[in-house]
């Protein structure tokens, strides 16, 4: 009886060991970071005053980014205020688009582009064999971004969707030294509905839906 008990004792504590490691095995499966597929590519980045001042244009509710290429294999965005109703607003009498060049230490450099210079970039612009997109996105949203904890930035990113076509995820960053360095939570970060595929107002309110 002794002995009986005794094997017993001995194979209990290697049963719930095995045990332990399978339902470990499974845990971890399940609650590991799961990586993004393919991972998001960088095309734009827009620092807090270049951010915060197209919230500052009066009529404005949201910001449009338009996907934008200068040459094949060029990739880059531009960004204008939009309204309520989806119509790009006028800054001084005039429309204005920023397109992304650079970064130099913590500021993005922007060139100021007029209606007609960004139409035409735009329009022509191509990733891929895929043609231009917009999204837009709530300025509450890219000003809620900008107050993440070491945020002074905005980087935008293409994203490929399960179809096959692209739409731009934004997400916050610390620029510093020429460098972007995403921070916060993946919570943080912003994925659009992107326009021709979702187009919430008629087509000549987008640079590149006009005919």
């Amino acid at each position: 009886m002794e002995t009986t008990r005794r094997k017993l004792t001995i194979g209990r504590p290697v049963l719930l060991f095995a045990t332990g490691l399978v339902v470990g095995g499974l845990a971890w499966t399940y609650l590991r970071p799961q990586a993004l597929y393919p991972p998001p590519a960088f095309v734009a980045f827009y620092d807090e005053q270049t951010t915060a001042a197209l919230g500052q244009v009066p009529g404005t509710t949201q910001a449009r980014f338009y996907f934008a290429a200068n040459a094949p294999g060029d990739k880059r965005a531009v960004v204008a205020p939009a309204d309520v109703n989806g119509r790009h607003v006028p800054e001084s009498g005039s429309t204005k688009f920023r397109l992304y060049r650079s970064l130099s230490g913590s500021r993005a450099t922007v060139d100021l582009l007029d209606e007609t210079h960004a139409e035409a970039l735009v329009k022509q612009s191509r990733y891929g064999t895929s043609g231009p997109w917009s999204i837009d996105c709530p300025m509450s949203q890219l000003l809620r971004m900008l107050d993440v904890p070491q945020c002074n930035g905005v980087c935008i990113a293409v994203q490929t969707l399960t179809d096959g076509s692209y739409t731009f995820q934004l997400i916050p960053v610390k620029l510093a030294n020429g460098k972007a360095t995403v921070v916060g939570a993946s919570g943080d970060a912003v994925t659009g509905m992107p326009c021709p595929t979702f187009c919430a107002y008629p087509q000549e309110f987008y640079l590149h839906r006009r005919p």
